[in-house]
């Protein structure tokens, strides 16, 4: 299955981009502009930042980042520690949009010549750009403390350069997911969830006290869901790297039923959290995913 972008894109010249397309992350201006024309079709920003209006009540600081506005530069604090600060406010921070990649080996697993890795790196540039394009805080996090930040276009245009390349990191690696302090404003975490519940809840614990508001994004292959694969398989554990011989026919029907079992404990807890679950399939039209769960915030 595959379906076209055509409509209200920016250049004639690049109709006809077809997706699933593993050509668009090996080259960095195409994976930008196809992340800019979905951004541009999907028409959501419901505010207009105003963060220069009368009685913001200011909060905290934060470091200056290129295309802030120069009025909210405290010159004072620079004259003190020669460095730039922006004076931030609540309202500032309540528009932000911060975004957790799952960079765990697992997500390189692809289907319709997409990994989910890929998948998500695409929505969370299509998402940063219609955050910066409202002059809005936006970042994105992996593990280990990688990840990217910025409240311009111009920061965003820097922060897609590291994104196209960001890859899963290696098995034997010692991994933790990316914790920080209290960021306010909304979150996605962007994930498979393939992780113990346990595991999952203290993750799951920190980003809802951390967010005013907490989404996540699930991806799934369809052969994965199902396990429509030939009948003999060597299947690798992404996570391990241990290495299994089997029949898919006759393990399937015990596999379908610990991934349902799995995936009911994810939506119980998430209930517990209140935080929404949605899932995504790799051969699934960004676009039309996209503005799904758009038009429910």
């Amino acid at each position: 299955m595959a379906w076209t972008l055509e409509e209200g894109l920016l250049s004639d010249s690049m109709r006809g981009v077809t997706w699933p397309d593993p050509g668009l992350f090996d080259d960095a201006k195409r994976f930008e502009w196809v992340a800019k024309s979905i951004a541009k079709r999907l028409s959501w920003g419901r505010h207009q930042s105003k963060w220069l209006a009368s009685g913001i009540e200011f909060d905290q600081y934060r470091h200056y980042v290129p295309g802030d506005d120069l009025r909210l530069l405290d010159w004072k604090k620079y004259a003190r520690t020669g460095r730039y600060y922006m004076r931030q406010s609540e309202q500032e921070k309540a528009h932000s949009l911060s975004i957790h990649l799952d960079d765990s080996p697992s997500m390189a697993y692809a289907e319709a010549q997409i990994s989910k890795l890929d998948y998500a790196k695409l929505l969370a540039a299509v998402l940063t750009y219609i955050t910066a394009s409202q002059s809005d805080h936006f970042g994105w996090y992996g593990a280990n403390d990688t990840g990217c930040q910025g409240r311009s276009l111009g920061s965003w245009h820097a922060s897609i350069r590291v994104l196209q390349v960001h890859q899963t990191y290696s098995i034997s690696k010692k991994a933790t997911p990316k914790m920080i302090g209290s960021m306010s404003g909304a979150c996605i975490w962007m994930t498979d969830l393939y992780m113990d519940i346990p595991d999952m809840e203290k993750y799951l614990s920190h980003l809802r006290g951390s967010y005013r508001e907490v989404l996540v994004i699930h991806f799934m292959g369809r052969n994965e869901e199902s396990l429509d694969f030939a009948d003999s398989l060597r299947f690798r554990d992404l996570e391990t790297g241990e290495v299994v011989v089997a029949q898919s026919s006759v393990i399937a029907e015990s596999y379908r039923r610990a991934l349902g079992s799995h995936l009911l404990s994810v939506q119980e807890l998430c209930r517990r959290y209140s935080t929404e679950v949605h899932r995504v399939y790799l051969d699934d039209n960004p676009v039309d995913f996209l503005r799904r769960i758009l038009t429910r915030r």
